[in-house]
C-alpha cells in the first residue's frame, strides 16, 4: 500500500496568527515543530498498519517547513514548488491508495479559523458551482481525479464539519476550533496521539472499503474567483475561456477538473 500525505500549517495544533506561519519569524519554530510531529506521527500509524511507501508534500507557503530529520526515515518528503498544476499535491498519480491531509484550514471569509484562505490570500473566495470551496475540496478532487481517495483530514473544527457534509466516512481530527480572531485548541500532545489513532482507523476503512471515501464530484464546473483587487481580476480575463463577471470577478466554465487546475495556477 502506497500513502501520501499533503501539509499544510494554518490546521495545525495551536496556531492562530499569521507570524507563527511565516519562515524565518521569530515565533515560526514551535509550529514548524507541531508540523513536523503531526505528520510524524501520521506516518508512524501509516508504517504500523503496513503502509509500504509513505509520501510526504510539504505544502504551506516556501515549501520548506516539515524538518526531515523528524520525521521516520522511511518517509520521502516533496519540498519546493515544482511549478506544476497543483503543486500542493505534487508528483500524486494512480499508483497512490490514499491521500491524507495533515493541518488544513477553513477557505476565505470563514469564521472557522482565524487565518482562513483559499490559495491566497488575496482572494475573497473561490466559488465552483455557487459554493465557496476550501483547499481541502480542491485537492480532494485533484486527487479523485486520479482514482486516489482522502481517507483523512485533520484542521480546524469548521472545517471537519464541511467535509463531514460532503462524506461522513471520511476520518477527520479537529485540532482547534476558531472564534473569530481568536482559537479553542487542544494540547499539542493530544492531537499527535489523536491524530495516530485516527489515521490507522483510516486505513483499516481503505482496506476494507476504497470506494467509500470517494465524494460526490460535479461532472461540470463554474468557478468563480473574486480578488480583493480589482486589477488582478482584469488580468486573470484574459486566461483561455475566461471571462470577467464584474469588477472584481472571473469566471471559468468546464467538464475537466484538470482545467480547473490549470486556471486557478495561472491565475493566482
Amino acid at each position: 500500500m502506497k500513502i501520501y500525505i499533503s501539509a499544510d500549517i494554518e490546521g495545525i495544533t495551536g496556531i492562530s496568527n499569521w507570524n507563527e506561519t511565516s519562515l524565518n519569524h521569530s515565533e515560526y519554530h514551535a509550529f514548524q515543530m507541531q508540523m513536523t510531529k503531526e505528520v510524524a506521527s501520521a506516518a508512524k500509524a501509516l508504517h504500523e498498519a503496513k503502509v509500504d511507501e509513505i509520501v510526504v508534500r510539504d505544502a504551506h507557503d516556501s515549501a520548506r517547513n516539515l524538518i526531515h530529520s523528524e520525521l521516520p526515515d522511511y518517509v520521502k518528503l516533496i519540498r519546493g514548488w515544482s511549478g506544476g498544476v497543483n503543486d500542493m499535491m505534487a508528483h500524486l498519480d494512480d499508483t497512490f491508495d490514499g491521500c491524507c491531509f495533515i493541518g488544513y484550514h477553513s477557505p476565505s471569509r470563514s469564521g472557522g479559523n482565524p487565518l482562513s484562505h483559499t490559495l491566497s490570500t488575496d482572494l475573497h473566495h473561490i466559488k465552483i458551482n455557487g459554493k465557496v470551496v476550501s483547499e481541502f475540496l480542491l485537492n480532494a478532487y485533484w486527487s479523485q481525479s486520479h482514482h486516489v481517495p482522502v481517507i483523512f483530514v485533520s484542521g480546524d473544527l469548521a472545517l471537519t464539519r464541511s467535509i463531514e457534509e460532503e462524506n461522513p466516512e471520511i476520518v477527520t481530527y479537529s485540532s482547534f476550533e476558531g472564534i473569530g480572531g481568536s482559537i479553542l485548541s487542544n494540547h499539542p500532545n493530544h492531537s499527535l496521539d489523536k491524530i495516530s489513532k485516527k489515521v490507522e482507523e483510516a486505513v483499516r476503512k481503505l482496506r476494507a472499503d476504497k470506494k467509500q471515501f470517494f465524494l460526490s464530484m460535479p461532472r461540470y464546473f463554474e468557478v468563480e474567483v473574486c480578488f480583493k483587487k480589482h486589477k488582478e481580476a482584469y488580468s486573470a480575463s484574459f486566461f483561455p475561456g475566461a471571462t470577467q463577471m464584474s469588477m472584481d470577478k472571473v469566471l471559468l466554465k468546464t467538464d475537466k477538473f484538470f482545467e480547473v487546475a490549470r486556471f486557478l495556477k495561472f491565475v493566482l
